[in-house]
């Protein structure tokens, strides 16, 4: 995130492809279509983003790990995403769970 980008919170029937989201510790990049289902009680959209930060992730694992911290956030998103060389976390909600969306002066609105 550099100097101009700011957050916004937007539910997930918001999302698109090509958003980054900030949940928490992992930085999420929205690379591929979101997929909807249609329940009797609401729309659910998902989709499995690319973590983008994930050396970060690592980094911080360890460094708790070493400082005797058993159960970071760092740790619980590595210990289930990296078992392979896609490192994704899956996005999922209806239209009242919210992210926070990456946004510079030159994506708002939306």
């Amino acid at each position: 995130m550099n100097n101009d980008t700011t957050l916004e919170k937007v539910g997930t029937d918001r999302l698109r492809p090509g958003d980054v989201l900030v949940d928490d510790r992992p930085r999420l990049v929205i690379d591929r279509p979101i997929d909807t289902i249609s329940l009797p009680t609401g729309t659910v959209f998902r989709t499995c983003a690319r973590i983008d930060n994930w050396s970060e992730l690592v980094d911080d694992a360890r460094a708790n790990d070493a400082d005797g911290i058993v159960n970071s956030a760092a740790q619980f998103i590595t210990r289930r995403t990296g078992h392979d060389d896609e490192h994704r976390w899956t996005i999922q909600g209806n239209a009242m769970a919210t992210w926070w969306r990456e946004t510079t002066p030159t994506t708002l609105p939306r």
